[in-house]
C-alpha cells in the first residue's frame, strides 16, 4: 500500500484529502503544520508528501528542504493558493516532483500523485539495477588466485585509477567483457553512461552510423537525426568489443576522435567535443592485423596504451574449482535449486578439460549440468560426454600407471627379501623403508617370504 502523508494548516483541506486517498486505498496520513510533518517523516517513510506553501514559521519549501534530507526517494507535490511560475521553479529546484494550485480538483491531484509514484518506482527500479551492476562488477566478480589472474587484477586496479584508453585482449569466454566494465564501475567516471558496441554484430557499412551519428538524409535510409555511440557515452566510457572488426573507413574517423576528443556525424560540418573513455576489447592479434592490412597500425598504437592479457582458463586450471563455486552459487538462486553441489571426482574432471570456449564454457556446462542432474550432487556422468570420456580416459590410465608401479614394487621388494634370505631387518634397512612399512606391503603384496 502507498504511503502519503498531507502537511496543511487547513484542518478542512487536510480531512477532504486524507478521506479521498483512503478511499482509493492509500495509506494516508495528515499533519497540521511542517514542523509536525517533518518530525512524522522522521521516523516514517512516505511515498509522497503533499504540502501547503504558507503555513507560518515552516514553509512548504522548508519542507521540501528537510524532507529530501530524511528521504530523498520520497516524491514531494506543493500545494499552493500562490501560483506562480517563479514559485514553481523554487520548488522544483528543492526537489519537488509538481506543483499544484487549491483550485485543482480532486481528480487532478490523484492523478499528479498517482505519477509522482510510478516516478518513485521507476527511480527504485533504476537505482536498484545500478547497485546491482556495480555490485556485479566488484573486483571480487574477477574470481581466481592464480599467478595469471593476480596479475590481471594488478593492473586492472592500477587502469582503474586512470582516465587513458585501455586495450583487453584473450580468447572468446575468457571475461574480457566483465574485466572492461569492471574498470567503468571502479573509475572516477562511475556516475557516467556505460556504453557498449560489438563492432561484430553490426554490418560494416553502419559502424561510422553507429559510432559517430548522422543528420537526416544523410544516406539512404537516414530517415532521422541519430546521435552516435560515442556522443551517448559522453562523460563516461565506451566498450568496443571485436574492435579488429571495425571497417577500415571508421577506423580512419575513431583514430581522429582518439586524438582529438572530436566527433563529427556523417552529413554535417559541426564538430563536437565529447569527454569519453575507451575500452577496447578483441581475440585478434591485432598486430597480426595490421600486418594483412587489416587494421591500422596507428590506430593499433594509440589502443594499446594499456594493454590487458586475459589468460585462456587452460592457463589458470587452479582457479576452476573457486569459478565452480562461485557460478553455482549465482545457479542456485536463478534456478531456484538451493544447495547445489558437485562430488570430488567431477570437479577433477572438469580441471581435466582443455577448455575451448573458457570460463564461458564453463558456467554454460555447469548450467547444463544443474538444470539436468539427479541426486544430491552433481557427478560425473551428468557432466558433457566430451569432458566425462576425457576424464575416465584420464582415470583408466591413471590406474594402469598404478598398476604398473605396483607390479614393479613388489618384484623389487621379492628380490631384496630373497637377497637377505627372508630379513626383514635388513631387507627395510637397504629399501630406505621402515620394517613395519615393509611388512604392510608384504601383506599388501602377499609376498612369501618364508617367514
Amino acid at each position: 500500500m502507498n504511503k502519503i502523508l498531507i502537511i496543511d494548516d487547513n484542518s478542512a483541506m487536510r480531512e477532504t484529502l486524507k478521506y479521498r486517498f483512503k478511499k482509493e486505498g492509500y495509506d494516508a496520513k495528515d499533519a497540521q503544520d511542517g514542523e509536525t510533518g517533518i518530525e512524522i517523516v522522521r521516523n516514517e517513510f512516505f511515498d509522497v508528501v503533499l504540502t501547503d506553501l504558507r503555513m507560518g514559521d515552516i514553509t512548504g519549501l522548508n519542507v521540501i528542504e528537510e524532507v529530501k534530507k530524511l528521504n530523498p526517494a520520497t516524491e514531494i507535490i506543493l500545494i499552493t493558493a500562490y501560483a506562480s511560475v517563479k514559485t514553481a521553479v523554487h520548488a522544483m529546484k528543492e526537489g519537488a516532483y509538481d506543483y499544484i494550485t487549491k483550485d485543482s480538483d480532486i481528480e487532478e491531484i490523484l492523478l499528479t500523485v498517482e505519477r509522482a509514484i510510478e516516478k518513485r518506482k521507476l527511480t527504485a527500479k533504476i537505482d536498484a539495477f545500478e547497485r546491482e551492476l556495480i555490485e556485479k562488477y566488484r573486483f571480487e566478480e574477477i574470481i581466481g588466485k592464480s599467478k595469471p589472474i593476480l596479475y590481471v587484477l594488478k593492473l586492472v586496479t592500477k587502469v582503474c585509477k586512470t582516465d587513458s584508453t585501455v586495450l583487453i585482449t584473450g580468447p572468446s569466454g575468457s571475461g574480457k567483457e566483465l574485466i572492461g566494465k569492471a574498470i567503468h564501475f571502479n573509475s572516477m567516471r562511475i556516475d557516467g553512461p556505460l556504453v557498449t558496441l560489438n563492432c561484430g554484430s553490426i554490418p560494416e557499412n553502419l559502424h561510422e552510423s553507429e559510432l559517430f551519428g548522422h543528420t537526416k538524409g544523410a544516406f539512404t535510409g537516414a530517415m532521422n537525426e541519430k546521435k552516435g555511440l560515442i556522443e551517448e557515452a559522453d562523460e563516461g566510457t565506451i566498450i568496443l568489443d571485436e574492435v579488429g572488426e571495425l571497417s577500415l573507413s571508421a577506423q580512419v574517423k575513431f583514430l581522429r576522435f582518439l586524438q582529438e576528443n572530436e566527433i563529427k556525424r556523417i552529413g554535417e560540418n559541426k564538430n563536437r567535443l565529447v569527454n569519453v573513455r575507451v575500452i577496447a576489447m578483441t581475440n585478434k592479434d591485432l598486430k597480426k592485423e595490421v600486418s594483412k592490412g587489416n587494421f591500422r597500425e596507428d590506430l593499433f598504437f594509440r589502443l594499446n596504451v594499456l594493454p590487458i592479457i586475459v589468460p585462456p582458463l587452460k592457463e589458470r586450471k587452479n582457479d576452476i574449482p573457486e569459478l565452480i563455486e562461485h557460478f553455482l552459487k549465482e545457479l542456485e538462486e536463478r534456478l531456484h535449486k538451493p544447495d547445489l553441489r558437485i562430488n570430488n571426482r567431477a570437479v577433477s574432471m572438469l580441471q581435466g578439460y582443455s577448455w575451448p570456449g573458457n570460463v564461458r564454457e564453463l558456467k554454460n556446462v555447469l548450467e547444463r549440468s544443474a538444470i539436468l542432474y539427479e541426486g544430491d550432487e552433481i557427478k560425473p556422468h551428468d557432466l558433457p560426454d566430451e569432458i566425462s570420456h576425457i576424464g575416465k580416459e584420464n582415470e583408466n590410465s591413471f590406474d594402469q600407471n598404478n598398476l604398473s608401479l605396483e607390479s614393479n614394487e613388489k618384484h623389487h621388494i621379492t628380490n631384496i627379501l630373497a637377497k637377505f634370505s627372508g630379513n626383514r631387518s635388513k631387507a627395510a634397512s637397504c629399501l630406505k623403508i621402515s620394517r613395519t612399512t615393509l611388512i604392510d606391503k608384504i601383506k599388501k603384496y602377499k609376498i612369501e617370504d618364508n617367514k
